[in-house]
């Protein structure tokens, strides 16, 4: 009896052993396999095309702006030379964004912009801004290597053996002024939308303050547009609640700002065969239809 127990206690800890090489090389495989070479692709064209257009307008953001504000057509729209810095989810967090954003171009440059449009998705995802603040992934969204893998091994596993490469869900290189090229990205509008609000509003109010105050300093003779994009909510919209939460958003830049920072939330996407494959991205038609309300906006400031 004694050796039996003797051969359980070996036998299991064998499978442990063997069970911990094989869930550590998954580990290390997981972090240097994050498929998000991609992004950084997108990320750093834009900051090497930027250079040989010096423009004195600038569109900022997240993938909203990447995929739905087009900087080509407001430079034909407006007196402005402009260049869209839209990234994915924004870099990730705020620090991330802003460095990228300020080391694109250098100080002289820097002065030399007069107007900036911000775009965020924030205040329209409860938990967004709170996932954002603890997110320490670097700006193209690499995590540092930890106890708990980025993606579970049996996700990994099925993907291997369906051949789905993650790199099939990135973005091309974007063409002239850092706009998004659709012409290699298929827009398949296969989400389902939903209409949410950040209620936390202390959250709201100090991300804000946080941008509208960093934005200022990184470009301190620009005019600053603060925009809440166009999303499609389909059946989900509650017209009501967004009347409410857009008034006091704009009441909140007013009472801080006064007139240095200008409002505008853009209307809901009317179709949903105008965007992409989300309810934040338009397609090529719902970027020329939000670009287009964004420039008439631009054109009554003067």
């Amino acid at each position: 009896m004694q050796y039996m127990v003797r051969d359980k206690s070996l036998y299991s800890f064998v499978i442990f052993v063997f069970a911990a090489i094989i869930y550590i090389t998954y580990l290390f495989y997981d972090f240097k396999n994050q498929g998000n070479g991609w992004r950084e692709d997108f990320g750093l064209h834009k900051k090497s095309e930027i250079l040989k257009v010096s423009p004195n307008a600038l569109l900022l953001g997240g993938s909203n702006v990447a995929y739905s504000l087009s900087a080509n057509q407001l430079t034909t729209l407006t007196e402005y030379s402009w260049y869209n810095l839209g990234l994915y989810s924004e870099a990730f967090n705020d620090q991330n964004y802003l460095s990228y954003v300020s080391t694109s171009l250098n100080d002289e440059q820097r002065l030399n912009v007069d107007l900036v449009v911000y775009s965020g998705i924030a205040p329209l995802k409860s938990g967004y801004l709170a996932g954002r603040r603890k997110d320490r992934s670097d700006p193209w969204g690499k995590r540092n290597l930890s106890l708990i893998p980025n993606d579970p091994l049996a996700l990994t596993l099925k993907n291997v053996l369906l051949r789905k490469d993650k790199k099939l869900g990135g973005y091309p290189l974007p063409i002239m002024r850092g706009d998004f090229n659709f012409n290699k990205k298929r827009c398949d509008q296969n989400y389902k939308a939903a209409f949410e609000r950040e209620m936390n509003w202390k959250e709201v109010e100090a991300w804000v303050i946080f941008q509208v105050s960093k934005i200022s300093e990184t470009f301190p003779n620009a005019e600053l547009v603060f925009v809440i994009p166009s999303v499609f909510y389909g059946e989900t919209y509650d017209l009501n609640l967004d009347n409410l939460y857009t008034t006091k958003l704009a009441s909140l830049i007013q009472y801080k700002f006064n007139s240095k920072v200008k409002f505008l939330a853009q209307p809901p996407y009317f179709e949903k065969n105008i965007t992409c494959d989300n309810e934040f991205h338009g397609n090529e038609e719902g970027r020329a239809w939000r670009t287009n309300n964004l420039a008439i906006f631009l054109s009554s400031l003067n």
